[in-house]
């Protein structure tokens, strides 16, 4: 960002007692060496406007990244929970197989140390037929146990299949969940530096502004010392006449902004607003209100290319954010004469007239007059 340099020079503390001639060729100086400051001005304005922007961006951006962190921290809490929960039914379903094979074992043995009976050999060896029915009773039994033993271990099999497939599922999820996590703490971090960088930018920009308007209001003070000079001096015949005269408007448009505290529209802060402000497009001419001499014409650092005009009897109006100037310093004009065009030059944020009455130099509400 640039530095600000000066917005306003002395110039205008011999102005009074300068002849206008010279006074117009010191302006047209003035007018070139500023020429930079004023790119420079709308150029900052710009980007003040793109960082404000890029800066409510990063915000939502952030602020969604969060959001999405604390879903997917939680997608992942939620599955370490069933995965551990699935382990435990796996490592369960593990142990009642465990036992299954063992009672199947006792089974085999058994089998094998008694000769390998068959079922018919016991029934065979029945004494008399309630013999048989207590040993076809029995074998149901044995054969019942069996099949029970033998379904009950390949349905546990089975389970014990289904929980390491749901195992595997849940530590892929897991793995991705826990990427996912990773990428979105990188985004925070880097969405905060984003942050970070625009907030320094937009207060060095804001410190930027705050001089600017500082010395526009040096240079609104500037102007009224020089009115009471004029007035003092070379005016002292037109102060010393009471002004009787009424003001026109000097551009027939809506008044955008009135006299007195207000929230500058650049800062953001409750500042003093010495004039009026009129819309307009670039160009539109501005006029003279009410006849008188003037003062002062030409650049006025955060007023822009600026007329100033002494109508007598103390009052005097001030023209601010020119984009051209019609008249110079020591002439004469008429009320409704074109003085110069509207503008955007100075401290402003679009095309508009600053419009400014005062009273012995003091700013006075334009709207009571």
């Amino acid at each position: 960002m640039c530095q600000a340099p000066s917005l306003y020079t002395p110039w205008a503390v011999a102005a009074a007692t300068t002849r206008p001639i010279d006074l117009h060729h010191r302006q047209q100086e003035l007018e070139r060496e500023k020429e930079k400051i004023r790119r420079q001005l709308r150029q900052t304005k710009s980007k003040q406007r793109a960082a404000g922007y890029e800066l409510k961006v990063t915000e939502r951006r952030l602020r969604t990244t969060r959001n999405q962190l604390a879903q997917t921290d939680a997608q992942l809490y939620s599955t370490r929970s069933e995965l551990d929960g699935t382990n435990r039914r796996l490592q369960a379903a593990l142990t009642r197989l465990d036992g299954h094979r063992e009672a199947m074992s006792s089974r085999l043995v058994a089998i094998y140390e008694h000769g390998g009976i068959e079922y018919l050999d016991v029934l065979a060896g029945s004494a008399s037929f309630a013999d048989f029915a207590n040993r076809l009773y029995l074998v149901q039994l044995m054969v019942d146990q069996d099949f029970g033993l033998m379904k009950a271990m390949q349905e546990e099999r089975e389970r014990i299949e289904r929980y390491r497939r749901k195992v595997e599922t849940q530590e892929h999820k897991l793995v991705q969940l826990e990427a996912r996590v990773e990428r979105k703490h990188e985004q925070v971090a880097s969405q905060r530096k984003d942050k970070a960088r625009l907030v320094g930018k937009l207060r060095q920009q804001r410190i930027y502004w705050e001089r600017a308007l500082a010395e526009m209001e040096q240079e609104s003070r500037a102007i009224g010392a020089q009115i009471r000079r004029y007035q003092r001096s070379t005016g002292r015949a037109r102060y010393a006449t009471p002004w009787t005269g009424s003001f026109i408007k000097p551009v027939n448009s809506g008044i955008t902004s009135g006299f007195g505290y207000r929230i500058h529209p650049i800062l953001g802060v409750r500042k003093m607003h010495t004039g009026i402000d009129i819309s307009a497009a670039t160009g539109t001419p501005i006029r003279a209100a009410d006849a008188g001499a003037v003062i002062s014409s030409g650049r006025r650092g955060g007023y822009g290319l600026c007329v100033v005009i002494d109508h007598g009897g103390g009052m005097s109006t001030v023209y601010g954010h020119c984009s051209r100037l019609a008249v110079t310093a020591g002439r004469e004009v008429r009320q409704g004469q074109v003085i110069g065009y509207v503008g955007s030059t100075g401290l402003s944020t679009g095309p508009h007239l600053h419009f400014e009455v005062r009273r012995d130099g003091t700013p006075v509400n334009p709207q009571s007059y």
